[in-house]
Order: C-alpha cells, then sequence, then structure tokens
C-alpha cells in the first residue's frame, strides 16, 4: 500500500531491537509482532511496564510500531510472575466490561497491583482505594500516582511530614481540575502513534488494502484511495498513482516513507527509523492542534502537572546542556515552524495536514 515504510534495499537482513537498536538473533526471546518488528528482553520489560500502568489504553498488548495484535504467549514470556497475576486480571476485567457492564458502570484498576473494581461513572471520582491484602494504596486515577493516607491524632513532631502530605493532595486535586484537557492531549499522544483506516478505523500499518474492510488508502496522508490526488494516465488509476511525482506535487505522497530521505536528510534510511520519525512529528503536529485549542497557560500547565510532552520529544531535538527544560520542550510543540502550511523545511511541504 501507498507510503508504508517498507522499501528494499536500505536495509541488511540483521534483526535489530526497535527501541535500543541492539542487533538481536533470530531466536531471541523479546517481543515479536507479526509484521517483524522486534524489541529486545531488556526494552521489552520497559514496554511490559508502559503497559501494565495504563490498561485501559494500552491493553490487550499491541506492536507499538505497527499496532498488531502481540501473540499472547509472546507477551507473557515477558513478565515475572507478579505481572502475569496482574495482566491475567486485567484481560479478565476488560472481559468483564465487554460482556458484563452496564452502561452507567466502569471498571477501575489500582495501579500498582491486580486490583480492579466496577463503580458507577461519575466525573467526581478520581482516587481508588485498593483492597487488596498486599497493597492498600490510594491512588489518583488522573495521574495514575500513589497518594499519602491520613491518620487522626498526629504528634507536632510530624508535622513537616504532614504537611508534605497535604501539599502532595493539593497536587492530585489539581490534576482533577485539568482531568479532560489531560484527556485530549492523551488521545492526541495516542493518535499520533497510528493510522486509521478512513473507512473502517483499524489501525496499524498496512501493506495493501485493509484486511477488515479492504479498502485502500494512504498510509500517509490517511485519505482514502478515491479521496486521493493521483497521475492522469489516460486509464484507470490506482492508488500507486498516488505516488507519481510526489516529490513536486504536495497533494500527492512517497509511496515509502524511506524515500523522503532523498531530499530531505533530517530523515532516516532505516525503515523503521523513519517510521518512528513520522509517527513522532505526526504526535507533535497533533499536540501542536492541543495546545491552539487549549491556549499556552493551560498547555503548561498541564506539562507542568503530567509531564507529558516529554513522550514526544527526544534528545536531538532539545540543547545538549538541558534535555529537561520545561520551556523548550513547550516551544518546540508551539513552534510555528511546525505548521505545514507555512511552508517551512523540505519535509512539511510534502505532508498532509492530516499528518503532520
Amino acid at each position: 500500500m501507498a507510503c508504508n515504510s517498507k522499501k528494499g534495499g536500505k536495509k541488511d537482513s540483521s534483526i535489530q531491537c526497535f527501541g535500543c537498536q541492539e542487533t538481536l538473533a533470530d531466536s531471541h526471546l523479546g517481543i515479536q509482532c507479526a509484521q517483524g518488528h522486534h524489541i529486545c528482553v531488556d526494552c521489552s520489560s520497559n514496554v511490559v511496564q508502559l503497559f501494565l500502568s495504563e490498561p485501559k489504553i494500552n491493553l490487550p498488548p499491541k506492536c507499538m510500531i505497527c499496532k498488531v495484535d502481540i501473540n499472547e504467549s509472546v507477551f507473557e514470556r515477558q513478565l515475572t510472575s507478579a505481572q502475569l497475576e496482574i495482566y491475567r486480571t486485567i484481560m479478565l476485567s476488560l472481559f468483564w466490561s465487554k460482556e458484563c457492564l452496564q452502561e452507567n458502570e466502569e471498571l477501575v484498576h489500582c495501579s500498582f497491583c491486580s486490583y480492579v473494581e466496577i463503580r458507577e461513572k461519575s466525573e467526581g471520582a478520581q482516587f481508588i482505594f485498593c483492597k487488596h491484602k498486599d497493597c492498600g494504596k490510594t491512588s489518583c486515577l488522573i495521574c495514575l500516582r500513589d497518594c499519602p493516607t491520613f491518620e487522626q491524632g498526629y504528634e507536632v513532631s510530624d508535622y513537616d511530614s504532614y504537611s508534605d502530605d497535604i501539599e502532595e493532595m493539593e497536587r492530585h486535586f489539581i490534576c482533577a481540575t485539568l482531568k479532560a484537557e489531560k484527556k485530549m492531549l492523551d488521545t492526541s499522544i495516542e493518535n499520533g502513534q497510528k493510522m486509521s483506516c478512513p473507512g473502517c478505523g483499524l489501525s496499524g500499518m498496512k501493506d495493501d488494502a485493509c484486511p477488515s474492510c479492504q479498502t485502500s488508502w494512504c498510509y500517509f496522508c490517511g485519505l482514502k484511495e478515491v479521496d486521493c490526488d493521483k497521475a492522469q494516465t489516460g486509464k484507470e488509476s490506482s492508488i500507486y498513482d498516488h505516488n507519481v511525482d510526489w516529490d513536486s506535487n504536495p497533494e500527492r505522497c512517497p509511496m515509502y516513507l524511506t524515500a523522503i530521505q532523498d531530499i530531505d536528510p533530517s530523515w532516516p534510511e532505516d525503515e523503521d527509523q523513519c517510521l518512528e520519525h513520522f509517527h513522532r512529528l505526526r504526535s507533535l503536529r497533533l499536540l501542536r492542534d492541543a495546545y491552539e485549542t487549549l491556549g499556552d497557560a493551560k498547555f503548561r500547565k498541564l506539562n507542568k502537572q503530567f509531564g507529558i510532552i516529554e513522550n514526544c520529544v527526544n534528545d536531538d531535538d532539545m540543547n545538549a546542556d538541558d534535555s529537561s527544560n520545561d520551556e523548550e520542550m513547550v516551544s518546540i510543540v508551539s513552534d510555528d515552524n511546525m505548521n505545514p502550511d507555512d511552508g517551512s523545511g523540505d519535509e512539511e511541504k510534502h505532508e498532509s495536514p492530516n499528518v503532520i
């Protein structure tokens, strides 16, 4: 299919971890998906922690690169015994949510163990009080962090600790005021890491027509074949005519993402790195849209509270002497050069605003 990242001749046959770029053996025990994307054991451990931290978004597990379902046995072999208990409880609860929940009910998960409970939906519900005998934590359902607990009759000598706990709870109350806005940013980041079929909404990387509804569409701009600008050949055109003269026609898209490097050296040659670059730019574009909707002050408050932008900004974007500068990270999203309509940069002029 047009605009997949696959391209013959620009990648050797060795297997590399998508995370750390280490060369892997054919029989490695890390995560691998049906599309041929590989993650080493160490990086897979980090992926597992990410998936289990936000199960509503990340489970059932899908490849982080192409969004194809990961084989259950492949994923489970990455888990410790404690993680396996949590994972199976969560998967069971996801089944319950489809089969048993009423419209006014939802499942909520403890961020620190396998505990799950059914409760009525409520905009004011912010905390979960875990009843697991080995956990018992109170956590915020918005930021997923641990919350302090308070006991009556504290001693004067404990005042400093008590004061710190009060300050921590005040931060969680700020979470509640930003719940809807955080959901908007989370959705922007999630959508930035996938492309959805315009016919049925199935997300993933597709080489040809959508395997669900058979719609032919361009992975780069997200348009159906019928809506794509195509070359006039005097005969019935196909999706591949959308790739003709892509380097000079801003309405066309390259067949392979790796082809962009031929005219824009800021893009990598490796197909997996190229796909990662594409989705990072897409995430930044969607975050820019959210920035314009929310306004500068609210956007900065969200980043200060939740540290969201770090997920979409890599070290190459930052000054070498201060890769954690909040001001600089916000400026990357808010900078006008992220606007594809302003004609700045070679890569923007070839990419649809629907993507970046």
